[in-house]
């Protein structure tokens, strides 16, 4: 591990040159940094699944597996979970600015939105090997999280029930009766004119 470490090192050098900067090393060494995933989570909290699928397609581009995608998102997010939490904070295996970071968009995230993400992602990772197309699994993974994440900043986007308890709905009255058949309970008819006004 010591001599892979190394040999990244010295690459890094190589290209960027003894001022190493964060930018430029992910850039060199072509990784999935942490403001890729900062910034998909922002969108997905925005309900912005527009800007997703853009930010996954350029993720793409420079390379990278749906899978490799899945797996750093699901990671983040589960990192994200661990810095709600002042006990659970040592666990972020990030410190100085960046763990700052994760508690501020931890801040920002819902359990059930983090549970329920984690799940979708889940899910979907067990599916990609099987899946006849990667791309359109993962994009629609990525829609259903800013779904979510939608109604997590507005309740109001999603659909509510009505009401069913408390209410009663009155059935439409029925027509009133025609005359001549309203006038007939009022008078004795024998059941030859009966038949000869109902048939009029």
């Amino acid at each position: 591990v010591y001599k892979r470490q190394l040999s990244m090192f010295d690459k890094a050098v190589s290209f960027c040159g003894p001022a190493l900067n964060y930018h430029a090393v992910a850039q060199t060494l072509n990784v999935l940094d942490y403001d890729t995933y900062f910034g998909i989570t922002d969108t997905l909290l925005a309900g912005d699944y527009v800007s997703a699928l853009l930010a996954y397609d350029g993720v793409l581009a420079r390379g990278f597996s749906g899978q490799t995608f899945l797996a750093g998102l699901n990671r983040h997010l589960r990192d994200l979970m661990v810095a709600r939490n002042p006990a659970t904070r040592p666990l972020l295996e990030v410190a100085g600015t960046l763990s700052e970071r994760y508690c501020e968009q931890a801040a920002r995230c819902t359990p059930p939105f983090l549970f329920g993400a984690m799940s979708l992602l889940t899910e979907a990772d067990g599916r990609l090997r099987q899946s006849s197309n990667q791309r359109l699994l993962v994009e629609l993974t990525l829609m259903k999280l800013a779904g979510q994440g939608q109604k997590k900043s507005d309740p109001a986007a999603e659909a509510s029930l009505p009401e069913l308890s408390g209410t009663s709905t009155s059935a439409p009255s029925a027509a009133p009766p025609h005359p001549i058949v309203r006038n007939l309970s009022l008078i004795h008819i024998s059941e030859p004119t009966r038949h000869s006004l109902i048939s009029y």
